[in-house]
């Protein structure tokens, strides 16, 4: 019985399936974070499906994406902190709100809002070196937080796609021990391919 409601929960996602994206872009550390770590590039791709359940506004979709992505800030450094890192991977699901689902069929340009829940998952990494000693840290942690966006697709065909996005995300800390909180902007493109 569980294998058959597997089965029939992988048929059904994939038949709600619309696509598969990768991406890069600049992430911008925003506040303290932003302090001490510079911008830098992320990677990441996601899987996109119909929402089931929600009827969307008239002319528009709804879509889920799952998301999952990497960067690697570096850090300030000193005469005695030697080396600085953070390590983020998003875990990220959204909803879009898509405003011209018709390009898919026609091509052209699609706008899009997004609101989503994610899980980031974050090691802080640092050496410390002196004439004495040399002390190297590490340091995972887990957030859990919102991101906020828009941003739009470009159709060449049914299948294939360009996307650029703006998104903000806040994050809380998990932590046993608490490190508040954190927030990034993030500026992305990416290519696709739609089912």
């Amino acid at each position: 019985m569980k294998k058959s409601l597997l089965a029939l929960l992988l048929i059904t996602t994939i038949a709600m399936g619309q696509g598969l994206r990768v991406f890069t872009g600049l992430s911008i550390p925003l506040g303290d974070f932003g302090d001490v770590y510079k911008s830098t590039m992320q990677y990441g791709g996601s899987y996109t499906m119909k929402m089931p359940g929600i009827e969307p506004p008239p002319g528009a979709e709804l879509i889920t994406e799952y998301l999952i992505g990497y960067a690697k800030y570096q850090g300030d450094t000193d005469s005695f902190i030697t080396m600085r890192e953070y390590t983020m991977i998003p875990l990220i699901a959204n909803g879009i709100l898509d405003m011209n689902p018709s390009a898919k069929d026609f091509g052209g340009l699609a706008p899009n809002l997004l609101l989503g829940i994610g899980y980031y998952l974050g090691t802080n990494s640092w050496t410390m070196e002196s004439d004495y000693l040399a002390l190297t840290y590490n340091d995972s942690e887990a957030y859990v937080g919102i991101n906020i966006g828009g941003g739009a697709d470009y159709y060449f065909n049914k299948h294939a796609l360009l996307t650029a996005t703006a998104k903000y995300h806040y994050m809380m800390s998990m932590s046993e021990y608490d490190t508040g909180s954190m927030s990034l902007f993030d500026i992305r493109l990416g290519a696709g391919f739609s089912f």
